[in-house]
């Protein structure tokens, strides 16, 4: 296979997306896939470096240091990940950019970034390291010390199982020759500061998988300005393979963004901050409300009708909009949602439906989840109090008043089931009964409750191959292999 093209004018310096000792705060959905993977508005951060010409067929070629057995459900295009090769860096590049996976929930922010990248330099804020520009040899240092940090958490179990401590990879020795200057929000090694502190200042990553939702209206607000510069990347949705090898479906094409379409008896506040993508359809008696946002509707996205939309809102594509679904602002689906009743302020994940009544707010949920008819979370306590949230390790203050379900991949809800505030529940487990479940509910619980037996990771992967198919979707051997690692 030859090797892919690198123009001067597209890459400056290898990009290196990693994850780092959070992850645990971003359960349930870092069980399941790594942080840099994890949406927040309309794209990931992988996605928004290809959005903005960094990597990418053609354009050049990244590193993604994450956990090991997510490696092989990657289906990045032009990325490599860390843990195939010994010495992942090319000899070409003699300048690499490590870029922290949790950091760039906006596209502002990242670009800024990517501009101030002159010269040596890192950036860490109360947490470790946000982003580096280095040579070549410190950035081998670099990655054999994640890798040999990776190594220790994966033997410890720290990945797989809650109540196991996570040794911090924070390598600040490695900058301690360069001047170090406090900027607000963090710490600057070297650099220029009089052209980075504009950059650098205030920016703040993601900490807790609970502030994904606040700030999902800015990032799509600034996505929608990648889309109006031209940016259309490809979709590879991490862990999504196909069924049929050779037929790309539509969601894994680059879509054809129009601005202002027109559709009959359908009333949009302002068409301009209405985007849509091509296959759309948009049945009549329909209502998008675009004055606090704008509405993007990717490809093939269905709207039945007697709809109302809220903007910012971002529908991933061949999502379906049921008949008399009212889906307020701040929200993000992903590729095939089929959602009804009543959903604000939510992010879902990949083929995730809720297709009857009940209502969803400040929720975050992952891939392939059920919600059964009438499921419904409270998002704010009676008492309007902070909301206290256990992600496995014991409660933790969010310090906010609104946050509503967390769910992992591949579980489901029967019908009438009610959720508290702040409820967070693992992978691949099935809730049902009169009882409102426990706020935390681990992996493989069959039925919800604490006393609960296991779900059979045998009938766990059953359903999940039935699941897949439905959807036109395989059930690959590294999938299979990551659920039986979950499995208690």
């Amino acid at each position: 296979m030859p090797e892919p093209v690198v123009e001067e004018h597209d890459v400056t310096a290898l990009t290196v997306l990693f994850e780092d000792h959070l992850v645990p705060f971003f359960r349930p959905l870092t069980w399941t896939q790594p942080l840099f993977e994890i949406r927040c508005g309309i794209y990931n951060t992988r996605e928004r470096i290809e959005a903005l010409d960094r990597v990418g067929p053609g354009k050049g070629e990244g590193i993604l240091a994450g956990r090991r057995q997510l490696g092989k459900l990657s289906t990045a295009q032009g990325w490599q990940w860390v843990t195939e090769s010994d010495s992942p860096i090319p000899d070409r590049y003699d300048r690499v950019l490590l870029l922290n996976g949790r950091t760039c929930p906006d596209a502002d922010a990242l670009r800024s970034i990517l501009n101030a990248a002159e010269g040596d330099f890192a950036f860490f804020d109360q947490d470790g390291l946000l982003v580096a520009r280095v040579g070549r040899e410190l950035a081998e240092r670099m990655l054999s010390s994640w890798r040999a940090w990776e190594t220790r958490c994966h033997e410890a179990g720290c990945w797989l199982r809650p109540g196991v401590p996570v040794e911090p990879w924070i390598p600040r020795n490695e900058f301690a020759d360069l001047p170090a200057n406090d900027l607000p929000g963090g710490t600057l090694f070297g650099g220029d500061v009089a052209r980075m502190a504009e950059s650098l200042s205030g920016w703040t990553p993601l900490r807790r998988v609970w502030e994904i939702v606040p700030r999902t209206a800015a990032a799509i607000d600034a996505d929608v300005e990648l889309i109006r510069n031209g940016a259309s990347p490809a979709r590879r949705p991490f862990g999504l393979v196909p069924e049929a090898r050779n037929a790309e479906p539509l969601w894994r094409t680059s879509t054809s963004w129009s601005q202002g379409a027109h559709f009959d008896q359908v009333h949009v506040t302002d068409p301009q901050r209405l985007w849509t993508g091509n296959q759309v359809e948009i049945s009549p008696f329909v209502s998008i409300d675009t004055s606090h946002g704008p509405v993007v509707l990717d490809c093939g996205v269905v709207i039945q009708s007697q709809v109302r939309l809220e903007g910012p809102l971002y529908v991933g594509p061949m999502g379906i909009i049921k008949a008399g679904a009212r889906i307020y602002g701040e929200t993000s689906f992903g590729v095939g949602c089929r959602v009804a009743g009543e959903i604000g302020e939510s992010t879902f994940g990949d083929f995730s439906n809720k297709q009857h009544a009940g209502f969803i707010g400040h929720a975050v949920l992952g891939s392939w989840v059920n919600l059964g008819a009438l499921t419904t979370c409270s998002d704010l306590k009676n008492n309007y109090g902070n909301i206290r949230v256990d992600l496995g390790d014991g409660s933790i203050d969010t310090g906010l008043r609104f946050v509503g379900l967390m769910m992992g991949d591949h579980t489901k809800t029967a019908i009438g089931t009610m959720l508290n505030t702040g409820t967070c529940i693992g992978v691949a487990s099935n809730v049902f009964g009169g009882a409102m479940p426990p706020k935390w509910v681990d992996s493989y619980s069959w039925g919800g409750q604490d006393d609960s037996p296991v779900y059979s990771i045998d009938r766990a992967l059953k359903t999940a191959e039935v699941v897949l198919s439905r959807r036109g979707c395989r059930l690959t051997d590294a999938h299979r292999a990551l659920m039986e690692s979950l499995a208690r």
